[in-house]
Order: C-alpha cells, then structure tokens, then sequence
C-alpha cells in the first residue's frame, strides 16, 4: 500500500522534518510504500480550501459541553489531553460510558487526519451531548501529536499509544479511521478512511451512533 506523509509548509502549522521522517520509517517498517508529499508544492484547489478550514477556531458552543450529565461531563472535562493506556483503556472506557461512541483515529503526522479535524470539532459541538466522542492517536510522536492539539483543540481527550494495537485489533490500515460504537460498547461500523465534508460525517453519526434519530 501506498501512503503519502503530508511534510508542513508554512500554512500548514508545519509538522517538522523529524517527524515526517519518524513517520515513514514506521509505515516502512510495515511493508507500506510511504511518499513525502510536501504541502506547499500541492496546489489544488480543494486542499487550499481546507487548509484555511483547519485554521479556524473551535466552535465556541463545544466549550459547554463539560456542563452536561456524568459520565460524559468527566469526559469531556478531560478535553484535548492525550490519555495513557492505549487501546485497554480505551476499549475499558468506551464499555463504561453507556452512551455510543464516535471514536477519530488519527495522528499528527497525517495530512487527512489535520484535514478532518474541524469536521470533529464542529460535530462534537452538535451531537456532544447525546454521543460520546473520543480520539485515538496511534502510531505517533507524543511531542508532536500535543503540539498538534495545542494548535487545533477539541472537546474531547484521546488515547495515546505508540504502537499500532488498536488500528490493528480492527484492522484499521490506514488513517484516518472512525469506528462507532453503541451504548453498550459494541462496534457498530468502521468508516476507512478520510470525510470528504460535514454532511457526510453527520450523516454517519445519525446512522451508526444515534441509530436513526
């Protein structure tokens, strides 16, 4: 498999060479084809659009939503950190919330994943208080992924883990992926790979997490 390693231009926050090279020699290390693909040489008009998304502000709104009911207020009071257990604690966390889960796997290094970001910030906003949502940075730098996050917040923490088990328990090959859960912890569906724009990730939402409604 191909995949391509977005290098950081100026607008794109710049991610850093160390990083990018971190990178590719893990997606190397397991049998991928990795291109480094520099952001600033990219001149299509859709990833011009979305790099000035990325750099919006969170919506303000998400900032509530702490204020609602337990266990999702002890959720979200642990926004934007990076939480350390990896793929056990998320697993243990998503089967005791008893709400369904929306759960990003992402990593500071990939390009989609930055791309996607305000599409998370803006659902977690809307849907935040009847869905559980929650990240999953597998595969990367600690350093760089806060370095990320301090950049673009969100409402919601994410289970940091340097290794792979995760993606790889659901065979999850790529980034980024969502996975849905229902309120009892189990999977509902797996979505590979990039949201094209918000409608379809709301779409997404009300089909897998809100069942419907």
């Amino acid at each position: 498999m191909v995949v391509a390693v977005l290098l950081g231009s100026v607008r794109s926050e710049r991610m850093g060479d160390r990083a990018a090279k971190w990178a590719m020699a893990r997606l190397t290390a397991r049998g991928h084809k990795p291109v480094l693909v520099d952001a600033a040489e990219l001149k299509l008009p859709l990833l011009d659009k979305m790099w000035k998304e990325i750099k919006k502000d969170p919506p303000a709104k998400y900032r509530k939503l702490h204020e609602t009911l337990a266990p999702l207020a002890k959720l979200y009071g642990e926004a934007n950190e990076l939480l350390p257990g990896g793929k056990d604690a998320f697993e243990k966390r998503v089967g005791e919330l008893g709400y369904p889960v929306v759960a990003n796997v992402w990593a500071s290094w990939c390009g989609p994943c930055r791309f996607e970001f305000p599409l998370f910030q803006e659902a977690s906003a809307k849907w935040g208080k009847k869905v559980a949502f929650i990240g999953v940075d597998a595969e990367d730098s600690e350093k760089e992924a806060t370095k990320w996050l301090k950049a673009h917040p969100v409402p919601y923490p994410s289970y940091f883990e340097t290794g792979y088990d995760y993606p790889a328990s659901l065979k999850l090959d790529g980034r980024p992926d969502t996975v849905f859960y229902n309120a009892k912890g189990e999977l509902v569906e797996k979505h590979i790979g990039q949201y094209a724009n918000a409608e379809a990730l709301e779409e997404d939402i009300k089909k897998y997490a809100l069942q419907g409604s």
